[in-house]
């Protein structure tokens, strides 16, 4: 089912804003024709939006054929192999940089596929990591890269020159959500199971336990500027006997879920369908939500799992699952402004879905994709991700994105 706008009444109405669903975006795409907003006395613009038939809503088209791919080729040299790559993004000249946290380093490739240079390497000094955990646009043409373990930001320049290196004080092994436009961070970390000073097993219980999560806004200095939460997150089954603690996450658990789009900071746990978009101060400015009832766990899914599960050897398939499927996965704002939200996909389902919404949180397109995708990027005309193949081989691609092109 595809997503309708429809007017929402909160309790406190100072004004509704009718506009079409491309106000605020710069691309000719046909509006739909239900779009109305609402903005409520505290000046929070709130979409509601329904869900109808999938025929109803435009198509944006991901074109199956990469124009650029890196790493599929298991006899290429070494630095046309990845380990386990952490982000990815477009160069201006067309090619790709990637994090490749296997191996340490970032990588920059032309816009053949042609490696051109590495940036980093392992170590303690200016550029070089602990650990490469996740990279982002920084201003201009520079790119930041993060070091959860260490807690260290990386600035790197077109060149792959390092401009500054920044440690951060914070608790636990926050990562790094993304870079609002200013330059602020948003980091997220997971306050319930952090081990600190005279914790131990004590604090832990047989039976189900949430752990929660929090997000931090910083400035360009590392400085907090406002803190965001605490949200449920992963839920867990914890086994507690005398003689052992057991912590595993519950099949199909839910999870909040954080991205970046334009100035905004979206966060939404995923039990239900609702994104809360923050300001770099804080402050909520929007909230987006659809009208989807939860689906319940069968035993299909339990199934499914099982499935998958063995073929990664995991040893939690006898854990009891969620009560409800979550709603989506993930959230990325694109270059022309537009929130794209990803469906949770079961296991085996093939091409997930993804819903596209306007700034003002009404949905304009879907979009399929491979379900074995990590989208990095989404540009006005393509797409940067990753994927594994059923031998465990990561590559990066680049594919074309063809907005407005029908079914």
């Amino acid at each position: 089912m595809a997503p309708r706008s429809v007017v929402a009444f909160p309790m406190a109405v100072s004004a509704i804003v009718a506009a079409s669903a491309m106000q605020g975006c710069d691309l000719d795409v046909p509006p739909q024709v239900d779009m109305a907003a609402v903005r409520d006395s505290a000046g929070v613009l709130i979409a509601e939006n329904l869900e109808t038939s999938g025929d109803e809503t435009p198509a944006w088209r991901v074109d199956p054929d990469p124009l650029l791919i890196v790493g599929e080729d298991r006899q290429a040299s070494w630095d046309h192999l990845f380990t386990f790559i952490a982000g990815a993004l477009r160069t201006p000249a067309g090619g790709v940089v990637v994090a490749d946290r296997g191996a340490t380093t970032v990588r920059e490739y032309g816009p053949n596929g042609q490696h051109v240079s590495t940036w980093g390497r392992k170590g303690d000094g200016p550029g070089e990591f602990a650990t490469v955990t996740g990279m982002h646009r920084w201003r201009a043409d520079s790119v930041v890269v993060w070091d959860m373990f260490a807690r260290r930001l990386t600035v790197f320049d077109s060149n792959g020159r390092v401009g500054r290196t920044s440690r951060f004080t914070t608790l636990g092994s926050p990562f790094l959500v993304g870079v609002l436009p200013g330059g602020r961070l948003v980091l997220g970390r997971v306050t319930t199971f952090e081990f600190g000073p005279g914790a131990g097993v004590d604090q832990f219980r047989s039976g189900y336990r949430r752990e929660q999560q929090v997000y931090e806004i910083r400035d360009g200095t590392g400085e907090p500027t406002a803190l965001l939460g605490p949200y449920p997150h992963t839920e867990f089954h914890v086994d507690k006997t005398l003689t052992s603690l057991s912590i595993a996450s519950i099949p199909y658990s839910r999870q909040v879920v954080a991205g970046i789009w334009k100035d905004l900071v979206v966060v939404g746990p995923n039990d239900t369908y609702e994104l809360r978009a923050y300001a770099g101060d804080g402050s909520l400015g929007r909230v987006v939500r659809m009208d989807r009832s939860p689906m319940a766990t069968t035993e299909a899914d339990r199934r499914a799992y099982l499935n998958e599960s063995r073929e990664r050897n995991s040893q939690d398939v006898d854990l009891p699952m969620a009560s409800h499927l979550p709603m989506f996965d993930r959230v990325i704002g694109d270059e022309a402004g537009y929130l794209w939200v990803r469906d949770y996909g079961l296991p085996g389902d093939g091409p997930v879905s993804w819903t596209v919404f306007d700034s003002l949180g009404s949905p304009v397109a879907r979009s399929e994709m491979p379900d074995n995708l990590e989208v990095w990027e989404i540009g006005r005309d393509y797409v940067v991700a990753s994927r594994v193949d059923g031998l465990g081989v990561h590559s990066l691609v680049v594919l074309a994105l063809r907005r407005g092109a029908g079914r």
